[in-house]
């Protein structure tokens, strides 16, 4: 993930049909920060807590992740430094540089774009 010459466009990526999916290498100058919400989704239903988080964000993108049990909100902006929240049944991972984000499922009725994410919450979220 960390070597850019193993990176491929969609095309190549798409092509070889192999692995686990296609996936998003997110680095520092791409401006993409993606919000993902681990076991979110139960039954079908958004968690309370979750949705308290979505509620409190603009609306942007979202797609289920690859377990279908996750939510990814996909953002425009930076984030200072990735951040990981683990209390209880609340799992939130943020993160704008360094990761690999392999892409799922949009959600029905989320928007096509990617909204700005404001520095305020920016700053929420990887604060705790």
């Amino acid at each position: 993930m960390s070597d850019p010459s193993s990176w491929s466009d969609y095309e190549a990526a798409a092509a070889a049909s192999c692995g686990e999916g296609v996936g998003f290498v997110l680095t520092a100058g791409d401006g993409i920060v993606v919000v993902d919400l681990d076991n979110s989704v139960k039954d079908g239903r958004v968690l309370p807590w979750a949705q308290a988080i979505i509620d409190r964000l603009p609306a942007t993108y979202m797609e289920r992740g690859r377990s279908g049990n996750g939510l990814h909100l996909w953002f425009r902006g930076s984030v200072p430094h990735g951040r990981r929240i683990r209390r209880g049944e609340v799992a939130v991972e943020v993160y704008s540089d360094r990761r690999y984000i392999i892409v799922g499922d949009r959600v029905p009725g989320t928007p096509l774009e990617l909204a700005e994410l404001p520095e305020e919450a920016a700053r929420a979220l990887v604060s705790g």
